[in-house]
């Protein structure tokens, strides 16, 4: 039912917006026509059509044919520029009466029409023939506002059940390692344990069992579990084949059996196992004495120097049985270095969890940086809202007034093409995804060059995204950027007197 009453207000405020659209050209002809524009001088006519970029004209007939045309480009120019200063307004896809209304009315505070009023009374009065038009669609608008109303309480009490849960899961931690079979938990530390909440998978840990100090919340906790499914934003997992096990390197049976199905809809996909060391930083590690049976075929074979590397899969596709069962036999055991080390370490060491490793096995899909990146701009985004707000709460976080910010790339100094960060990344400073994904690649770290944490998952911020978009439409030398307390740019990134941009010709298809 609420699904449906949202449904119903965006068809119906799409409806408004495309007629309010198409008459705001009219308006805009009728207000020059009651304003007398083409009876001005024409030292005045020709100073207007300098500043929008107009050619010259040879009789006031060919200036009221051109002028409207240019008028409506810079006005729709200047109020897409007012839109990016307003990210909570969303005028080309409105989802609220909110966004409907202020996104539909064309701003009257430009240089070019405080030097000409006349111009300025023109556009006062085409937003108040939009006011009288939006008027004149009362009934649909009241039918509009009382959706809303449906659909802000859906939400006020979703979000109660939502924190009712929030808080049953945070008391009891139902995911965390100490439920998983073969982790020796201790009990007493639990009881006094800090509980941190995964940023991927939104479960809740015992900062003891996952070795993580509350600190850790700074720099947004991302799970064993999940570490395991995001070891490389190009490898997609499809399918968790076997559920994350424990593998305890000091438990006295130094060997484990796991069962796993593979259907034959898996053998598109890589096959492959992945494993970490428990309280380790945010890498892939293995064991460093064992080895790993796949149907009775050895896989791996643990030694020094395959434990020493670090951020791999190892992919066991060809010994897998489609359509079957599958058996994997894992023979473990402490390095006698690291035994001779247990005797030496005091109680409170003891209690560290660096004996656990976690085991997985997934169907994986291996993506192109082509595929990724366009996968990722359709998809992983911050939108120009969340942006602004998380610009907003970091300036006033560190009690400045205002934030610089570089649009150059970190990594090669030039303009940003795909402004972005890691998923936990907590900056606001982007980097170019486009060169991170390509250097990474060949490197297979992810680790961002700005906070130096490992980017599990990537994001493009949309908003940096369209104001670099809007730099290089309007031919800005800029190489970097200000944001004020409330999230928005200090200047206004437009130059009137430069030649019309493709940026004009978006709005002006969009119009």
């Amino acid at each position: 039912m609420i699904q449906q009453a949202e449904v119903e207000n965006q068809l119906e405020l799409r409806k408004l917006k495309s007629e309010i659209d198409t008459q705001i050209p009219l308006y805009i002809k009728t207000c020059i026509m009651d304003f007398g524009l083409d009876e001005i001088e024409e030292s005045e006519q020709a100073d207007i059509l300098r500043l929008l970029s107009a050619p010259k004209f040879e009789s006031r007939q060919q200036f009221l044919i051109v002028i409207p045309e240019y008028l409506i480009k810079h006005l729709l120019k200047i109020r897409q520029i007012a839109l990016l200063n307003s990210p909570e307004i969303n005028y080309s896809n409105p989802t609220n009466l909110k966004s409907l209304i202020y996104g539909s009315l064309l701003p009257y505070e430009d240089p070019i029409f405080y030097k000409h009023q006349i111009l300025q009374n023109i556009v006062k009065n085409t937003n108040l023939k939009i006011m009288e038009l939006l008027d004149s669609k009362k009934k649909a608008i009241n039918v509009i506002k009382k959706r809303e109303i449906q659909i802000l309480n859906h939400q006020i009490e979703t979000s109660i059940k939502k924190q009712t849960t929030k808080f049953t899961q945070k008391k009891n931690c139902p995911q965390c390692l100490c439920k998983i079979r073969g982790f020796k938990a201790n009990e007493e530390l639990i009881e006094t344990a800090q509980t941190l909440r995964c940023k991927g998978c939104k479960e809740y840990y015992h900062s003891c069992c996952i070795q993580k100090q509350q600190q850790d919340k700074q720099t947004n906790l991302m799970c064993p579990a999940c570490q395991l499914s995001f070891a490389s934003p190009l490898e997609k997992v499809i399918s968790v084949l076997h559920q994350p096990e424990i593998i305890n390197l000091v438990d006295e049976n130094k060997e484990k059996t796991l069962l796993f199905e593979c259907p034959y809809s898996e053998s598109d996909y890589q096959i492959q196992m992945r494993c970490l060391q428990i309280g380790n930083v945010d890498k892939l590690a293995w064991p460093e004495s064992g080895e790993i049976y796949l149907n009775n075929l050895k896989v791996i074979q643990f030694d020094s120097k395959m434990g020493q590397r670090s951020g791999e899969s190892y992919i066991v596709t060809q010994s897998v049985k489609f359509g079957s069962t599958n058996r994997i036999t894992i023979l473990y055991q402490q390095s006698i270095f690291k035994q001779l080390m247990q005797l030496n370490i005091n109680q409170k060491q003891q209690t560290e969890n660096h004996n656990y490793y976690l085991f997985a096995v997934y169907s994986v899909k291996v993506i192109t940086p082509r595929d990724f990146l366009y996968d990722l701009q359709k998809d992983q985004s911050v939108s120009i809202q969340e942006s602004s707000n998380r610009i907003a709460t970091f300036i006033n976080q560190i009690g400045e007034s205002t934030l610089k910010v570089s649009i150059l790339d970190i990594q090669t100094l030039n303009l940003m093409k795909i402004p972005g960060r890691g998923f936990r990344c907590t900056h606001i400073q982007c980097f170019d995804l486009e060169i991170f994904v390509k250097l990474n690649q060949v490197e297979n770290k992810w680790i961002c060059p700005i906070c130096q944490q490992k980017c599990h998952k990537l994001v493009i911020d949309q908003f940096q995204k369209a104001i670099i978009e809007n730099i290089v439409g309007q031919q800005l030398k800029k190489t970097e950027i200000e944001f004020d307390r409330d999230g928005k740019l200090t200047e206004q990134l437009i130059e009137y007197n430069q030649k019309s941009s493709n940026l004009d010709d978006e709005m002006q298809i969009e119009l």
